[in-house]
């Protein structure tokens, strides 16, 4: 498997410094090469966001569908660039149209509606299609997969809550925003095996 040269570099330091067998090098270069690609999408991401003037709407719809994510797991792209552009359009598009949404209508009580569909709507979809594995991550154990299930209603629970309670700010839309757009890639449709 191909790393980044970053990651490669840090890894051969680190396996020889340790002596780690040429397995578990392998390992290492994996986290570490996914570890740097997640900090580099956050980053990415949040540059974005202080571009288009909503960077705490994309903190809000990021954090939410990313924690949700961790639990849920979600549909795979081929590369994790692709994954970085998908979720930077979507949820950038997210964080924008919630903030809009919010300017326009937010005396508007149609609003608080689509709030809480929203958040029924997550609630639904991870109630019936989570956890989501991939062929890289089986979930082989029912009990893991319990876990994982209840978690994740858990967590979408929770956020609807926080959602609702912060209905009179943008950030409620995003937070439900986000916990939707995450609770679609768990839809069959987007992981076939």
């Amino acid at each position: 498997m191909s790393y980044s040269r970053l990651s490669t570099k840090a890894s051969d330091y680190l396996a020889k410094e340790l002596s780690f067998s040429e397995e578990k090098q392998q390992i290492l270069a994996y986290s570490l090469d996914m570890l740097f690609l997640m900090i580099v999408g956050y980053i990415v991401l949040l540059l974005i966001g202080w571009l288009f003037g909503i960077p705490l709407a994309m903190i809000s719809t990021l954090l939410s569908g990313d924690v949700l994510r961790k639990f849920s797991g979600g549909s795979h792209f081929s590369t994790p660039y692709r994954c970085l552009l998908a979720t930077a359009v979507i949820y950038t598009s997210i964080s924008w149209l919630s903030v809009e949404a919010f300017d326009r209508w937010n005396k508007e009580p149609a609003l608080v509606i689509i709030l809480i569909i929203l958040c029924l709507i997550s609630i639904f979809l991870v109630s019936r299609y989570a956890p989501v594995d991939s062929a890289a991550k089986p979930i082989v154990s029912p009990d893991f997969r319990k876990r994982l299930r209840m978690s994740s209603i858990m967590i979408v629970l929770l956020f609807s809550a926080v959602a609702v309670f912060m209905r009179e700010s943008y950030i409620g839309l995003c937070i439900a925003g986000g916990i939707t757009a995450q609770s679609i890639t768990l839809l069959p449709i987007f992981n076939k095996k």
